[in-house]
């Protein structure tokens, strides 16, 4: 009896290594599946991205010559106190439309002590930002400075809170604030900011006393590692509205440029600027990409969203369709 116990034992022993060479056979299938869905949104978001530059650039060349009109309609004395003049933004916001512009002459804190203003900030500057919460400071970076115009006449939204600090930004710049009735922070657009919000601080937020719409020289666009950035001790985001796209979407958009940000350093030391030191008036390449195939782009981080579920329901499926046939063969035996 001894003995066929033990032949039985050495005769069911080869059987699992046959399995796994069954399960990994029956797994190529699914990476060669997984594979191929990439590829073809690849190449869907490829061809969408020639469709929109050709739509661009009829629509580009139609606007143009409305525009031109209708920046002499306006003045640059105007004040406002709560957000009744957005039939005029229309008309005079042409130039800052495709980044997120601040003032030159705001202020952020540095990580190493002092403050420096936002035109002479340049690529790896160490600054202290508030967290998307308010409950915290952070160590944050500048990674670039896409767009700027130092001697450009540009339009600001103006907010000086109860304790006297400013803040000067473009209309559809992302901002941090709080409804009077609510304790939810969200980020809207400057030309959505009124009396009734509060704008967030470190630990607290802060009501305004006024807001002045007026014309003011020098915009620049630093991005920061976070997203976020805080000026004058008042904290914002770094990007602007584009096609009604929130906050957290295009810091999404942004993320394989941090990647590319954080080794690029990482390899070359911190000296090394991948996306340039210094500010130009023309748009960042990165920024125009962005802008010219922002539909593409969008396609593609709003697909994944849905392969990954499909492709864990997938492997959900087969995980337990393999086990059930695994349990009818050791059944069989």
């Amino acid at each position: 009896m001894p003995r066929t116990e033990h032949s039985q034992k050495q005769n069911s022993a080869p059987k699992h290594p046959n399995n796994n060479r069954h399960r990994r056979r029956r797994f190529i299938p699914f990476i060669i599946a997984f594979l191929v869905v990439i590829l073809f949104a690849c190449i869907a978001a490829i061809l969408l991205g020639i469709l929109y530059k050709s739509q661009q650039q009829i629509t580009t060349t139609s606007t143009s010559t409305g525009t031109s009109t209708t920046s002499s309609t306006t003045t640059a004395t105007t004040t406002v106190t709560t957000t009744t003049t957005t039939t005029t933004t229309t008309d005079t916001t042409t130039t800052t439309t495709t980044t997120a512009c601040y003032f030159g002459q705001d202020y952020v804190d540095l990580v190493e002590g002092g403050r420096r203003q936002i035109s002479r900030l340049k690529t790896g500057d160490q600054v202290w930002t508030i967290s998307h919460d308010g409950k915290r400071l952070i160590q944050d970076e500048i990674m670039c400075i896409p767009h700027a115009g130092p001697t450009t006449p540009t339009y600001f939204y103006t907010f000086k809170t109860l304790e006297e600090h400013t803040i000067s930004l473009t209309d559809s710049h992302f901002i941090l604030a709080m409804a009077k009735d609510e304790d939810k922070i969200k980020i809207i657009r400057a030309s959505e900011v009124t009396l009734e919000h509060r704008l967030i601080m470190n630990h607290r937020t802060i009501g305004i006393e006024q807001i002045v719409y007026s014309e003011r020289i020098g915009f620049y666009s630093p991005i920061t590692l976070s997203g976020y950035l805080t000026v004058n001790n008042l904290s914002t985001s770094v990007y602007v509205e584009f096609l009604h796209a929130p906050h957290g979407f295009l810091h999404q958009i942004t993320g394989p440029f941090r990647i590319y940000y954080r080794i690029a350093r990482w390899l070359f030391g911190n000296n090394y600027a991948p996306f340039g030191i210094t500010v130009k008036d023309e748009i960042h390449p990165i920024s125009s990409f962005i802008v010219a195939n922002y539909e593409p782009i969008r396609l593609v981080f709003t697909s994944f969203p849905l392969i990954k579920p499909i492709m864990f329901i997938v492997s959900f499926i087969y995980a337990i369709k393999h086990i059930l046939l695994y349990k009818k063969k050791t059944v069989i035996i």
